[in-house]
Order: C-alpha cells, then sequence, then structure tokens
C-alpha cells in the first residue's frame, strides 16, 4: 500500500548476511509547488516489524545535502523518528539497521511514513513486510498447536 500526498517515499530492503538483521534504505523528499518549494519541518517515522528493534545508533548511509537534525527511538526500540528542518525535492536518503529479538508469528506489515509537521495532510507512506514465519516454525514442543505435531 502506497499513499503520497507532496511527499515521495522509496524503501529498499539490503541484503545482509544474516537472517536476524534487518537493513532498510529509505529516501524522502517534497513535492514542491507553485506556492511552496520546500516542506516545513519534516518527520520520516520508520516503524518496524514485529520482533525487531534497534540498538542506540540506528541510522547509517545518509545523504548530507539536508542533514537530519534529531534522531528518537521510542517504543523500546521498535520506531524510529527523524528530524529535518525542511525538505524540498532533493532525495534525502539513510539506512536503518535493526536486529531481530523475539520469533514472532503471523507479523503484521510494518510502515515508513513521512509528513510535514505543521501541515500533517501533506504526507506520504510505505508498507513493507520481512521475513514471514508460521506458528509451527518458531513454537516449542509443549506449546506447539496439534497441526504442527502432523
Amino acid at each position: 500500500m502506497n499513499i503520497r500526498h507532496r511527499f515521495e517515499l522509496d524503501l529498499q530492503k539490503q541484503n545482509t548476511n544474516s537472517n536476524n538483521e534487518l537493513r532498510l534504505n529509505v529516501c524522502a523528499n517534497y513535492v514542491p509547488s507553485l506556492i511552496d518549494s520546500r516542506s516545513n519541518v519534516a518527520l520520516v517515522e520508520v516503524t518496524l516489524p514485529s520482533g525487531y528493534v534497534v540498538d542506540h545508533n540506528p541510522i547509517s548511509e545518509q545523504t548530507t545535502e539536508n542533514p537530519i537534525q534529531n534522531i528518537r527511538i521510542l517504543y523500546g526500540g521498535t520506531s524510529v523518528i527523524l528530524y529535518y528542518n525542511s525538505m524540498g525535492s532533493e532525495r534525502n536518503c539513510f539506512t536503518v539497521s535493526a536486529y531481530k529479538r523475539f520469533k514472532v508469528a503471523l507479523k503484521s506489515p510494518a510502515y515508513v511514513v513521512v509528513y510535514d509537521y505543521y501541515e500533517t495532510i501533506r504526507s506520504a507512506i510505505e508498507v513493507y513486510e520481512v521475513d514471514k514465519q508460521y506458528v509451527c516454525e518458531i513454537c516449542e514442543e509443549e506449546d506447539c498447536p496439534a497441526e504442527c505435531k502432523k
């Protein structure tokens, strides 16, 4: 699912050497109009799939043209918010790294959203999924439902 209104947002999962690491490259930019060439303060919120958390320094490979002003890690490391003074048509890219801490079956999709802090209708959202795991793949013998024991 992709929704865009005055922002563009692109996500790409990067290959890693570990099944327990998620590296997500995020790029966002503002779509200028005749009235304004830049957004107000812009936030990029990265939510992580169930079972994944970030460490204390989750951002790497960021573009330097429009630097990130602040980074907040919320909800026990399951969400990261990046603050920009504004965004224009330049691509603002970074990579966020997260690590699988818990095995979770039937994960819901996660999302990344970029929006204008003062005019939140100006936004874009992109939904993504990572490895799918099923109950029978992660349960312990005594905790597994009957259909796993066949």
